[in-house]
């Protein structure tokens, strides 16, 4: 979980290769714990979904991708 001045701003699941619609328990604590955005890392290359449910962002996508744009 990335976390801002104490809130939650991002959930994280790492995956082998699932890169299907977002795990129910990754919904559930996004819902929650009323996090604006989950990701969902996979290990596969070029995976990048977005979908939204109950308000909320989910992202899926390939790992290596989404770690090099973090500062």
């Amino acid at each position: 979980m990335l976390v801002e001045k104490d809130r939650p701003l991002c959930l994280v699941e790492c995956k082998s290769s699932d890169d299907a619609c977002a795990p129910p328990a990754l919904l559930y604590f996004q819902k929650k714990l009323q996090v604006p955005v989950a990701v969902q890392l996979v290990h596969k290359k070029n995976v990048s979904k977005r979908t939204r449910q109950h308000g909320r962002v989910q992202w899926i996508v390939s790992a290596h991708h989404w770690l090099t744009l973090l500062p």
